[in-house]
């Protein structure tokens, strides 16, 4: 079966620390699934693992069959991730929050995206009160 979201044996040690232990995951395709747990259990350390911006001491992950690696863009390709917002930034609309990604993201090529984008999803179809 192919799975957007496979481990194998994801691990990953901070020196004698080991804050992710061997995961193995096997998510399917078209699926929603969660991490719950306390604090420190290693929940963002291995979602970081996942999406390629944390480089596992050892194991694989894969997403939608390709490898995924932290020094490698392409391996990234197809994965969207969102991280908590600083309460600072005050971003409370959709349409702001997908701007702003652009900016951060230094994305000229796509500089008409966010409108395409938001039109496509009638954020500009409602009235303002």
């Amino acid at each position: 079966m192919d799975y957007a979201i496979e481990t194998t044996d994801l691990t990953k040690c901070f020196g004698s620390l080991t804050t992710v232990n061997k995961v193995n995951l096997n998510v399917e395709k078209s699926t929603i699934h969660g991490f719950l747990g306390p604090n420190g259990a290693g929940k963002t350390t291995t979602i970081k693992m996942v999406v390629g911006l944390l480089r596992p001491t050892s194991g694989s992950v894969k997403v939608l069959g390709q490898e995924v690696h932290v020094d490698d863009a392409d391996s990234r390709l197809n994965i969207g991730y969102m991280s908590e917002l600083p309460k600072s930034l005050n971003i409370s609309k959709a349409r702001n929050f997908l701007i702003f990604t652009l900016h951060v993201r230094d994305v000229e090529a796509r500089k008409g995206r966010s409108n395409s984008q938001a039109n496509r999803f009638g954020w500009f179809k409602r009235k303002r009160k």
